[in-house]
């Protein structure tokens, strides 16, 4: 019986060394986006698995059923990386919208200072503790027109450089390797990306739980405050 409680403990350590180090290793997520295509796959340990890989060129059927609209049916994100990209370039007004990257890379800031202090709060625990490495960007594109498509290449590095510094304030990232190839003659448009994601599981459920915790112990200190408030006045109407 002792050999056995011997054994049975003996497992229970090595089971918990080993999630010990596989949670303080530092994971390596691969990201790849080539056109339509988009791959991400978690590496570490020798541990290979693809956590998603999307053709976002094949439309799923649509669906039959009653009352539904197509907003309803198609996916929030899409529609509105399909929007935004009107924006830029529509072909049933002509092409290239002249003000549309602008516009654009100004609602987004827009939002970004709206939401930064949430983000932050979410965030603050996992701040540089996530290292974004290699990345690469290469973009072919093109609006038809000459003039149209030298103002897009000003916009786009415009962009960049407002958007790398915001990141860097939360994540180390090396500066990416960006590659712009503008079509004067015809439109196009290609996007390629690539990219390592480096980070620690033990930072990001140390994270959660911290902000868990926070959260619960405002919720029952906010519970406690209300209670007594009731007492208090219950007593003074006594």
């Amino acid at each position: 019986m002792r050999y056995l409680l011997f054994g049975l403990l003996g497992i229970i350590l090595t089971a918990l060394l080993l999630l010990a180090a596989a949670l303080w290793h530092r994971w390596k997520i691969f990201l790849e986006l080539k056109g339509r295509n988009l791959t991400i796959e978690l590496r570490g340990l020798g541990f290979r698995k693809k956590l998603l890989e999307k053709d976002f060129s094949k439309q799923a059927a649509p669906s039959k059923r009653k009352g539904a609209s197509a907003e309803e049916k198609e996916n929030p994100v899409l529609s509105r990386w399909k929007e935004d990209k009107k924006r830029i370039y529509d072909p049933e007004k002509g092409g290239y919208q002249p003000g549309g990257p602008g516009a654009l890379i100004a609602e987004y800031r827009q939002l970004w200072e709206d939401a930064r202090e949430s983000f932050a709060a979410v965030f603050e625990g996992l701040r540089y503790k996530i290292w974004i490495e290699e990345t690469e960007i290469r973009l072919e594109f093109g609006t038809g027109n000459p003039a149209y498509t030298g103002m897009a290449y000003g916009a786009i590095w415009s962009a960049l450089g407002v958007f790398y510094p915001l990141l860097c304030g939360y994540v180390k990232m090396d500066y990416p390797k960006l590659e712009l190839e503008p079509n004067f003659n015809v439109p196009r448009f290609h996007l390629e990306i690539r990219s390592i994601i480096k980070v620690r599981p033990a930072h990001i459920i140390h994270t959660i739980l911290k902000e868990y915790g926070r959260m619960a112990v405002t919720y029952l200190w906010e519970k406690i405050k209300k209670g007594s408030g009731k007492n208090g006045r219950k007593q003074t109407s006594d």
